[in-house]
């Protein structure tokens, strides 16, 4: 229903990863969530940019997870 994706990951980079996912006939509806240690303005700005439905950045309180998620599925 969701994806929720780090920048930060041992073979790729998420930010290409969420291009790739945009640009995917089958994928480019799900909602995406940056979930990520990179907190910088550049960081959430380049998620955003790229079509991120959110970002949130570690640490988080699962409350903060919890009402993103329901945000981007609309419950």
């Amino acid at each position: 229903d969701a994806i929720l994706l780090d920048v930060n990951l041992p073979d790729a980079n998420g930010f290409d990863i969420l291009a790739r996912i945009r640009q995917h006939p089958a994928l480019k509806s799900i909602p995406v969530i940056m979930l990520t240690a990179q907190a910088n303005r550049q960081d959430v700005l380049r998620g955003i940019a790229g079509g991120a439905d959110d970002y949130l950045t570690k640490p988080f309180e699962n409350e903060i997870l919890i009402r993103s998620i329901r945000a981007v599925l609309g419950w």
